[in-house]
């Protein structure tokens, strides 16, 4: 007589919370943290704070906000856009008669 649990049997004998579930300590914490966020103003006092200075917007859109966005995209790019070509513009500074003007050189780079 054999004991051995085969590979499929192992996933009925899995212990701990079920896969996708959220963790208790977080939900609890989350709920916690959204109480207090009321407590403090709520929607309009977030929205006030952002609108207080350039730098709170800064903090929301590159902090806050993208918590709020998945971590990972599935998509399927159908095109790719080309690049045409490249051009840099190089000024010099003076041309040496103290006037001040300077001389742009152009170069054209095929990608």
């Amino acid at each position: 007589m054999s004991t051995a649990i085969s590979r499929g049997e192992m996933g009925a004998v899995r212990k701990g919370r079920p896969k996708g579930t959220t963790n208790k300590t977080t939900s609890i914490a989350k709920h916690v943290i959204a109480q207090a966020a009321d407590r403090v103003g709520g929607i309009e006092r977030l929205a006030a704070w952002i609108k207080e200075d350039k730098k709170n917007e800064q903090i929301f859109w590159s902090t806050i906000y993208t918590k709020l966005l998945p971590l990972q995209v599935n998509a399927e790019v159908e095109a790719m856009i080309g690049i045409g070509n490249i051009e840099r513009t190089i000024i010099c500074p003076g041309n040496g008669t103290g006037t001040g003007t300077g001389t742009a050189h152009h170069r054209k780079q095929a990608v």
